[in-house]
């Protein structure tokens, strides 16, 4: 490796200070994504806490909005991580390597895909899987289930298909209130659907995990 320039020197102290902050970054909105999670399952359990006062429907419909906002958030936030990885494995590392003629693969070795042993990459597409179980379970099959078997206990009257009744507007509810509230879970429900099958599509061949830079997986 020839000995860089003065210039050279400064340009690769500047990137080492953007790689840190870039990697701070991460980790600060993974910190987030998690806090975010756990905000949402406090909204689960203080629902199901038997001494809270909110009325069922409102709980169940809190329950969806909460799903639908976290989900968005944690999104987001993993799109910015991806942005951020590509950023490091792309420009910074690129940089890097024409100054020091070093390849980009054993300078930042985490952030290659080239470098990703095949056990590594079946633990990575493992972990995809079992990230889709979790996510569409927590999103979707938790609330749905609070839904179909606690909206019942609000609407005596109300059976398991209550919630496809909604959803084709079949349903005479009691008030206007109770009414509102199932709209606005049918909508948060199917805008965690769109989400999650935008981020964890069940169908179609699985997204190759490990081709994706380490740094750009988000939890």
């Amino acid at each position: 490796m020839p000995d860089p320039t003065p210039a050279q020197s400064e340009q690769l102290k500047f990137l080492l200070a953007d790689f840190n902050a870039i990697k701070a970054e991460i980790a600060r909105r993974s910190t987030l994504q998690r806090f975010a999670l756990g905000a949402y399952v406090a909204v689960i359990g203080f629902v199901f806490n038997g001494d809270s006062k909110i009325p069922l429907h409102l709980g169940i419909l809190a329950i969806w909005i909460a799903a639908l906002l976290t989900l968005l958030f944690w999104a987001s936030e993993s799109l910015a991580i991806g942005h951020l990885g590509s950023v490091i494995k792309e420009d910074i590392a690129s940089e890097v390597s024409g100054i020091t003629e070093v390849p980009t693969a054993s300078l930042l070795p985490s952030e290659c895909p080239s470098t990703l042993t095949p056990a590594r990459r079946k633990n990575n597409a493992q972990q995809l899987t079992y990230g889709r179980l979790f996510y569409w379970t927590l999103f979707l099959f938790v609330p749905s289930g609070m839904s179909v078997f606690l909206v019942p206990l609000h609407c005596p009257g109300c059976t398991a298909t209550c919630l496809i009744r909604m959803a084709l507007w079949l349903t005479h509810f009691p008030s206007t209130e109770d009414r509102l509230a199932e709209i606005l879970c049918v909508i948060s429900a199917i805008g965690c659907v769109v989400v999650l099958s935008q981020r964890f599509p069940i169908f179609g061949p699985p997204e190759d995990d490990g081709a994706k830079s380490l740094a750009a997986r988000a939890i």
